[in-house]
């Protein structure tokens, strides 16, 4: 007979059982939801003090259906000593671990530990990773994507050319921002633009049957952003992005600037994909357009590989800048091995790369300048899991919001970082894919300016016409000069 001692270890270790596995479970159910990022040594930490806890679970599920210690009889039980050292009655083998039975529970509860340590850091290197939601972006191979963007209801574009309507720009601006999205003022004084993620588009019928132009206008302006393209018939590898905004620019500009990219994309089989910056302001937390309009640009290329689900990269263009050789693809320009090779910069970690594994190792490809600085102004993304993370990442508001000096410095530090993001980014300079247009430099000497725009070069980044107020000349300048 066993004795009560024996049931008080049994529960105690039954209690310390469960308390381990609830103990994993924490960590995994932590670092799941939490926003805070997480480096991968960190991670490889806490990934082993979880093993470990694992071992320590299964020593104490071991010691809780194991049979007590006592001598060995010859019918396959056991004797107790009590303690005046005599031997106990004889406990016989349906309380040995050698019961076949007992043998079969032991083997389906370790079974069922290892099956949950699977789905604990299956859970644990990936992440929800539909767009305002924060997600673990540190390992993206093995992350599943989900499939809903910002909108419950979407529409289907017949064209893989999505562009808003851009002759809308100065009734948007009359409206501005109050009168396009609902202000929610919150009990402590806050106000703050917000949308219905559950918004329903206007249908066709509806559209033929208003009469109001102006409320016509801001349901194209909020209906934009539910365009997805998911045709699988020649569905473009490529997809142009380019992010718009009706404060700066009149519609007269706005035109040539998506035109610029329409007429390129058309000529190499690739998608466009155009969106007004004033649509993601909701999003923003800050939304002031002026400071945040850095952060927009992640939320931009997050909801293009939605709106692209089939496509394979993705080429981000400013609006200040203009594709200048619209007869080259971005394939032949820069995207195949021997180009790209040419066009890094090399550092210890692409060193001893061949050409092949440079570009299969360049999911993100950036500009820097002299400087070492990360240019935001046109980059290229490939349509993987770990870029997803990365944009992911960088919506996290506790990145996205912590006081940067500038925007660039976040982007350019959750690479460096986080390794797995250093492997998988080429950086190059701005020379060989958007250089600097200045009007004063002469573009018809590519030798003595090679730090400039010169004729010939792929696209011109006259993003400087900002501070000059110079942007609607300068857009009228390169886009003639786009066509020659």
């Amino acid at each position: 007979m066993i004795d009560a001692s024996t049931n008080l270890t049994r529960e105690t270790n039954a209690e310390r059982c469960k308390n381990i596995l609830l103990e994993i479970c924490v960590i995994g159910i932590y670092m799941q939801h939490a926003a805070v990022p997480v480096d991968f040594q960190t991670l490889r930490l806490v990934e082993q003090y979880a093993v470990l806890l694992l071992i320590l679970a299964v020593i104490a599920l071991y010691k809780m259906v194991m049979k007590p210690k006592g001598n060995k009889t010859n019918n396959g039980g056991y004797h107790r000593k009590t303690n005046s050292g005599s031997l106990s009655k004889t406990v016989f083998g349906k309380h040995a671990l050698r019961s076949e039975k007992a043998k079969f529970r032991v083997a389906l509860i370790l079974s069922f530990l290892l099956f949950s340590l699977y789905g604990l850091f299956s859970l644990l290197l990936t992440g929800d990773n539909s767009m305002g939601k924060s997600s673990n972006p540190l390992v993206g191979g093995r992350a599943k994507r989900d499939t809903l963007g910002l909108y419950t209801n979407e529409i289907q574009s017949a064209s893989p050319l999505i562009f808003p309507h851009v002759e809308h720009a100065s009734i948007l601006k009359e409206m501005g921002i109050p009168g396009l999205y609902i202000l929610r003022r919150d009990a402590d004084g806050s106000s703050k633009f917000i949308f219905k993620r559950e918004d329903k588009p206007l249908s066709d019928e509806e559209i033929k049957r208003t009469k109001d132009q102006v409320l016509l206008v801001k349901r194209s302006f909020l209906d934009h952003g539910k365009m997805i393209y998911k045709k699988s018939q020649t569905y473009p590898e490529t997809v142009v992005v380019t992010l718009i905004d009706f404060d700066r620019y009149d519609s007269n500009s706005l035109v040539k600037i998506v035109q610029n990219r329409v007429d390129y994309a058309q000529k190499h089989n690739y998608g466009v994909y155009v969106r007004w910056y004033q649509e993601f302001v909701p999003l923003l937390n800050n939304q002031k357009l002026s400071e945040s309009r850095d952060q927009v640009v992640a939320m931009m290329m997050r909801a293009a590989m939605h709106a692209f689900p089939y496509a394979k990269k993705f080429m981000f263009v400013n609006e200040e800048s203009m594709i200048m050789n619209l007869d080259e693809s971005i394939e032949s320009h820069l995207l195949n091995p021997d180009k790209l090779s040419k066009a890094i910069m090399r550092d210890e970690h692409n060193t001893n790369m061949s050409p092949n594994e440079i570009f299969d190792n360049s999911d993100m490809i950036f500009m820097k300048n002299g400087a070492g600085q990360l240019v935001l102004t046109n980059f290229i993304m490939k349509n993987t899991d770990l870029t997803k993370s990365y944009l992911d990442y960088m919506m996290d508001p506790l990145i996205r919001d912590y006081r940067w000096e500038r925007m660039h410095h976040a982007y350019l530090r959750m690479i460096i970082v986080h390794s797995k993001f250093t492997d998988k980014t080429q950086f190059i300079s701005p020379k060989e894919f958007a250089p600097t247009y200045e009007a004063q430099v002469d573009s018809s000497k590519p030798v003595e300016n090679v730090a400039y725009f010169t004729q010939g070069d792929f696209i011109a980044d006259y993003s400087d016409c900002v501070l000059f107020n110079s942007c609607p000349v300068t857009i009228d300048e390169m886009y003639l000069r786009s066509q020659l």
